[in-house]
Parts: structure tokens; sequence; C-alpha cells
């Protein structure tokens, strides 16, 4: 029994160290479940922090998005505006190319204007009117010597001059100012 005693005696010592370094273990065990618990809600609070800055990320890229789509439809505005302006731009060229011809044209059409107004005005320096009183315009192409007229067929191309009668016409080369031909005296 002393045998057997010691035997019992030295299996609860071994019990009892191994408990000791079960519990010792445990211990361990207990302060790397603590540390692990304490890392794995710092893991969580990290994930979480993810999660939070994800979300952050995904409204920013819809903000992005929107504010694309904004821009591209301003674009379009910019664009459309920018053909509309190209085109009204083409209009005016057009219109300026219309008013450069028709200035033109005026220009030529003056021009070709004051050469009949200087042909016109040579041709009245032609005329020349005589003053006197009474009866009427006379018109002949030579001059009168001393009342008489020469007949304009008789002289074509000699000048014209226009003669104030004093008395009844009695000429075919005179007019009256009734526009009738009559003659002077």
């Amino acid at each position: 029994i002393v045998e057997s005693s010691s035997e019992t005696t030295g299996s609860f010592r071994t019990i009892e160290r191994m408990t000791t370094e079960v519990g010792k273990m445990s211990a361990e065990v207990s302060s790397a479940i603590g540390e692990q618990s304490s890392g794995s809600r710092q893991i969580l609070a990290c994930l979480r922090d993810m999660h939070a800055i994800t979300a952050n990320v995904k409204e920013g890229t819809n903000e992005i998005k929107n504010g694309s789509a904004l821009v591209m439809q301003e674009y379009l505005k910019l664009k459309d505006s920018s053909t509309r302006n190209s085109s009204r731009i083409s209009d005016i060229s057009r219109q300026i190319d219309a008013i450069d011809r028709a200035v033109e044209n005026v220009i030529a059409l003056s021009a070709a204007n004051k050469r009949m107004v200087d042909g016109i005005s040579g041709e009245m320096a032609l005329f020349r009117t005589h003053a006197g009183g009474g009866g009427g315009v006379k018109l002949h192409r030579t001059p009168p010597a001393h009342g008489k007229i020469s007949s304009p067929n008789s002289r074509k191309n000699s000048w014209l001059f226009v003669e104030e009668c004093e008395t009844p016409y009695t000429s075919a080369d005179c007019y009256h100012h009734s526009g009738t031909p009559q003659g002077c005296a």
C-alpha cells in the first residue's frame, strides 16, 4: 500500500504539475485569445472604416457620373450652339458677298449714270436760251441770224438754240410754250 500510495502521490504530483502546466497553457491561450479578440476588434473596426470609405467612394463615383452627364449635356449644347453659329456665320458671309456684289453693281450703275449725266450735261450745253418778252420759246439748231431761223433738217450736225419769241410763230422750226408747232415772225 505504501508503494501504491507513493505511486499515487507521485501520480497526483504529476497530475498537479500537469494541471499547473495546463493552467499556464490555458492562461497563455486565454491571453492569446484576448489578444486575438482585440486584434479581431481592430480588424473589424478597419473593415467598418473600409466599408464607409467604399460607400464614400461609391457616392463620389455616382456624383462624378452625374457630373459627367451634366458636362456631356453642356458639351452637346455648346456643340449645337457652335454648329448654329457656324451656320449663321456662313449665312452672314453669303449675305456680305451678296451685299458686296450689290455695292459693286451700284458703283457700276453710278459710274454709268455719271457718264450719262455728263453726256446729257454736254448735250444741254448745246442749248442756249435767248431772253425776250412775249409769245414763247423757239428751238433751232443754228444761231438765229437777226430773227431768221434756218431749217433744222438742213443742218443736222449743227447746234440747237432756244429763243423766246415776242411775236406770233410762223416757222415750222419754232415751238410755242403749248407744245404745238408754230413759227416766229
